[in-house]
């Protein structure tokens, strides 16, 4: 005997929004939610020594401030050989 598609959606969508409550309401979930910060970079135009410095303290202050996630955002042609390798180079 065939499940009707209504019937079967119904109970799929049901039972994933039950796990997904679950999931939520599992001791600890609020303080891990919580604690998710990302460092955002934006790198633009040539690189020279000031750009190098820039990523560089930026990335101690994300280690400092213990972020998840850091996003380096580069948009530039590139630049000085030693400010580039600097920068690959930081961490």
């Amino acid at each position: 005997m065939r499940m009707p598609h209504r019937l079967f959606w119904a109970f799929l969508l049901s039972a994933i929004a039950w796990a997904a409550h679950a999931k939520a309401n599992e001791p600890g979930a609020e303080r891990i939610a919580h604690s998710i910060h990302v460092v955002r970079l934006e790198l633009e135009g040539p690189i020279g020594p000031a750009s190098s410095d820039y990523v560089a303290r930026s990335l101690d202050y994300a280690v400092a401030t213990k972020a998840s996630l850091i996003i380096l955002r580069v948009d530039t042609p590139g630049g000085l050989d030693t400010a580039m390798r600097k920068i690959i180079k930081a961490y």
